[in-house]
């Protein structure tokens, strides 16, 4: 047993309920390419560590994701693993993900108006984050 109340563990519950679903959101705006909607997901002073890609001000990769994401006709996030531990306001985590990545499709003319199509390389990726979470508030969002 935990010596936990229930109470405790049911809040436990909604708290990690709440993260998911937060990470969740995470990735619909992402996939999405939805930078007004990723804005809402991070505290305004969270750290954004996406590894040798990107880190530092959440804010400041996000400015940067149209260019980035300008070329990706399909994105697409599929959360495998969540292990969260709470500690008061904080929370840690590590999320594993599969990512898949498709450019768009790239049109040519060839002779007599003819149009040929080619695909750029799909790209897919199998990795995890380790995610740190806080509230402020009645607000939970991204953190470092």
């Amino acid at each position: 047993m935990s010596g936990k109340t229930r109470e405790q563990q049911l809040d436990e519950l909604l708290d990690k309920q709440a993260i998911y679903e937060l990470i969740m959101a995470y990735c619909n705006a992402a996939d999405r390419h939805d930078h007004v909607k990723m804005r809402t997901l991070y505290h305004e002073d969270a750290i954004d560590d996406h590894g040798h890609f990107a880190k530092g001000l959440a804010m400041e990769f996000i400015d940067k994701l149209p260019e980035i994401q300008k070329a990706m006709e399909i994105l697409h996030h599929n959360v495998t693993t969540v292990n969260l531990k709470l500690a008061g306001d904080r929370a840690e985590g590590e999320v594993g993900y599969r990512k898949f990545n498709r450019p768009f499709l790239r049109v040519w003319q060839v002779g007599s108006g003819r149009a040929s199509a080619a695909l750029g390389t799909d790209r897919a990726q199998i990795g995890g984050s380790c995610v740190g979470f806080r509230h402020r508030g009645a607000t939970q969002r991204l953190s470092a």
